[in-house]
């Protein structure tokens, strides 16, 4: 399959079921079926986009909210999807208390570009 170039996408919104989760995991899911390489990042921690794509919710140990914390790498927090060019970034619950804990980090908007770098990858 011949590579394709790669963007930055990111659905967001303060209310609660306005479509978020489901055009996020559809528009991935479309776009790995194209041939990009798609990492999904889940940064709610109701685990909503890990239910609707991956059904063993609470099953993971290693989080998005372990890499922003610099514990583990990213690719080590990461799961496979069925379509191989789809990736998921999961969350759970022990993301909740993350904004009081970053509150006063030097940087804190860019923790997760941080952790993305491919050193830290």
């Amino acid at each position: 399959m011949e590579e394709v170039g790669s963007a930055d996408c990111c659905f967001g919104q303060s209310k609660g079921w306005v479509g978020k989760t489901t055009t996020a995991v559809n528009i991935a899911a479309a776009l790995a079926t194209k041939g990009y390489k798609v990492l999904l990042v889940d940064i709610d921690p109701k685990e909503c986009r890990n239910a609707f794509a991956w059904p063993e919710v609470g099953a993971y140990e290693e989080t998005i909210y372990q890499v922003l914390k610099g514990d583990v790498l990213l690719h080590h927090a990461s799961a496979q999807f069925q379509l191989s060019r789809l990736t998921l970034l999961p969350a759970n619950i022990t993301l909740s208390g993350a904004e009081a804990e970053f509150l006063s980090a030097v940087g804190r908007e860019r923790l997760l570009a941080i952790s993305s770098q491919p050193s830290r990858v």
